[in-house]
């Protein structure tokens, strides 16, 4: 639960009456949190609701997105279909990505219909780009930018180039101003300035402090024992990295040459968009390459275009390219299913584990979850409300964000992720927070996730060592979480 735990923790915040940016780290934008806190009050502060949002507002959004650039490459229909399922079946459609590339084809459409209503459109998405996400919205920017410099400097566009410019500044300009209205009425326009900035710098990219590393290609002795082996290894999960990476590129290629070759169309405009967005999104990726997931949409959607070109080959049967289209359909079809197999693969294999079976947990119903997770919060929950007022702050030390939600109490400090604490400075300013507030409980799961490989305990080594001279131990609840209490003697 951490991605729909540091969503539920923001809107728990927020709740509770604290101020976005200012008392709480927030590494995205305002509209990952703000529609979603009025989305939980009209329909129930529960897990059930976040999901559905981020459902509704995610992957249906992101579908939606990639049937109208679909639609804008006119993909054959059979192509289309067989894109859509992939994406529903294969977790990787975000909204914070999904809206650059919407705000790419509303650039991509404006042009090619001459609208002026559509490139104002453009300017109020690319906008709100930034305010999702603004790592993407950089992209989102930099290609709207190139794309309109080529533009002007082509002289059969410039015209229509000048002409729809002031459109799409003015919807960005008005965006952009409403917004700092609002924020500055809010109060915390300054802290979100100074936490993107932070963001960018530290915690972007290559500037990950503890990052993943790309996936090793280097084969092993065993991997050369069969066949099969090698096989498995050439198309196991980490190589997908690399064999998506090498697509986008030769997409890019062959586009390129298109347009040397003077035989582009306006299809080929959106294309180039859309791989410009995958190729600087994998930037954004070398240190988490775990993120990859979120990248196949974009080579999916972009190989359909290519697939689509070469299908009609088959349906016109021509003889010399005919078995050449029909190979590269197969492996378009294989694409899909070995991410399917991958992706999914997990998730049916932790559902049959679990045995998702109770739908009565407060703050979570009516989702199904595991008994040993009901179990985990229910106990948890019994336990605060039995020994801490509502108004008592607290503590997770781990990267479990959903707990300050489902117990309904306020964090002493910032950062609802140890991992956000990327600094010197920032650990220490997590000890100064709880040295000053004090929270009666600090809670520490022996069983957490270790991002990248790195226990909390090795990435906090300063707040460890408060909690062991400040704190003792108070409980352990089913056998792995650790409930630590104030000590009296200081």
């Amino acid at each position: 639960m951490l991605d729909e735990g540091q969503f539920a923790a923001w809107v728990s915040h927020m709740m509770h009456g604290k101020m976005l940016y200012r008392e709480f780290y927030l590494q995205y934008g305002p509209l990952q949190v703000l529609p979603l806190l009025v989305f939980t009050k009209l329909f129930g502060v529960s897990f059930f609701s976040i999901r559905l949002y981020l459902f509704v507002f995610g992957t249906l959004f992101g579908i939606f997105a990639s049937i109208l650039v679909l639609r804008f490459f006119k993909v054959n229909q059979i192509i289309m279909v067989l894109t859509v399922i992939f994406l529903v079946l294969i977790p990787g459609v975000h909204i914070r990505h999904w809206i650059g590339i919407f705000t790419l084809y509303l650039l991509a459409f404006s042009f090619s219909a001459k609208r002026e209503k559509t490139a104002f459109a453009t300017g109020v998405f690319l906008a709100l780009t930034f305010l999702e996400s603004a790592e993407v919205g950089i992209f989102t920017f930099i290609l709207v930018a190139c794309f309109s410099g080529c533009k002007f400097f082509y002289k059969k566009t410039r015209k229509i180039t000048v002409h729809l410019i002031p459109f799409l500044l003015s919807g960005l300009a008005i965006s952009c101003l409403s917004f700092i209205v609002f924020a500055v009425q809010q109060g915390w326009l300054l802290s979100y300035l100074k936490t993107t900035l932070d963001v960018l710098t530290s915690l972007s990219g290559v500037n990950l402090p503890n990052g993943q590393g790309l996936p090793n290609i280097v084969p092993t002795v065993q991997v050369f024992s069969t066949p099969l082996g090698f096989v498995k290894f050439l198309f196991s999960r980490p190589l997908l990295f690399y064999w998506s990476l090498l697509l986008l590129l030769i997409f890019f290629s062959i586009t390129v040459i298109r347009y040397i070759e003077k035989r582009t169309t306006e299809k080929d405009d959106m294309l180039l968009l859309l791989i410009g967005f995958g190729l600087l999104s994998y930037a954004s990726i070398i240190g988490r390459s775990g993120h990859y997931m979120l990248l196949f949409p974009i080579v999916l959607v972009s190989g359909s275009y290519f697939i689509s070109l070469s299908y009609q080959y088959v349906l016109n049967n021509k003889k010399e390219m005919k078995i050449l289209s029909i190979f590269f359909f197969v492996c378009f079809l294989l694409y899909g299913l070995r991410h399917a197999a991958i992706f999914r693969q997990d998730f049916l294999r932790g559902f049959q584990q679990r045995q998702l079976v109770n739908t009565t947990t407060f703050r979570v119903a009516p989702l199904a979850i595991s008994e040993k997770q009901s179990s985990d919060i229910t106990r948890i929950q019994a336990f605060m409300n039995t020994h801490a007022k509502s108004s008592d702050v607290i503590y997770v030390f781990n990267n479990i964000p959903a707990l300050y939600f489902l117990l309904d109490r306020e964090n002493a400090t910032r950062y609802d992720l140890p991992l956000l604490a990327s600094s010197k400075e920032k650990r220490l300013e997590i000890v100064s927070s709880l040295e000053k507030n004090k929270p009666k409980f600090i809670i520490e799961d022996k069983e957490a996730w270790a991002v990248d490989g790195i226990s909390d305990r090795q990435r906090m080594p300063e707040v460890i060592s408060y909690i062991v001279q400040n704190y003792k131990k108070k409980n352990v609840l089913n056998n792995h979480l650790i409930i630590y209490e104030r000590s009296e003697k200081r």
